[in-house]
């Protein structure tokens, strides 16, 4: 009868399968059966994790990738307490390698407004508005016409729509739909 277990073989998410030896030997430990004479060396260890890595790393990039491709923007921002006048603009963007970039109008133009920012692996981001405003009727505190606009926007992303909102501005909701 013998004492070593039957083979085993592990796999990663893609797809690379080897037997135990080779595991064994990734991580430094001795031929089963064998005494274990001496410590796994913290080198070892190292080269493990960086393997590790680079194996899943094609996994995550893939996994950002998703989400590349054209979307449409609604932006609806309402009116606020003091006055301003609500409005809604409608505008494409474009992610490539998680990259998400935007465009209401041409830049320098009034009023037009660039969206732009990291959309990571899980769907979460956050985006940098920039732009420059409308009419003194549409800002808030009804600052001068072509006053710069710069505000962050918090959004979530799913396979094909996104939401988001803008952080310590007036109410704006977004919403993302990929084409």
């Amino acid at each position: 009868m013998s004492t070593q277990p039957s083979p085993a073989t592990f796999s990663f998410v893609t797809g690379h399968e080897f037997g135990e030896a080779t595991f064994r030997a990734i991580l430094g430990l001795p031929e089963y059966g064998m005494k274990v004479v001496r410590a796994i060396r913290p080198s070892m260890w190292r080269a493990f994790f960086i393997a590790s890595g680079l194996v899943l790393l094609p996994f995550a990039s893939s996994h950002a990738a998703s989400f590349d491709g054209a979307w449409s923007v609604l932006q609806v921002c309402d009116s606020t307490q003091e006055g301003a006048r609500g409005y809604t603009w409608r505008y494409d963007a474009t992610v490539k390698n998680g990259h998400l970039v935007g465009q209401y109008r041409s830049k320098g133009q009034r009023p037009s407004l660039t969206l732009e920012g990291q959309v990571k692996p899980d769907g979460s981001a956050s985006l940098i508005a920039k732009g420059i405003s409308a009419s003194s009727d549409y800002n808030i505190g009804f600052a001068p016409p072509q006053s710069r606009i710069s505000f962050r926007v918090i959004a979530r992303f799913e396979a094909t729509v996104g939401t988001g909102s803008p952080v310590g501005v007036r109410g704006c909701k977004f919403a993302f739909n990929k084409n």
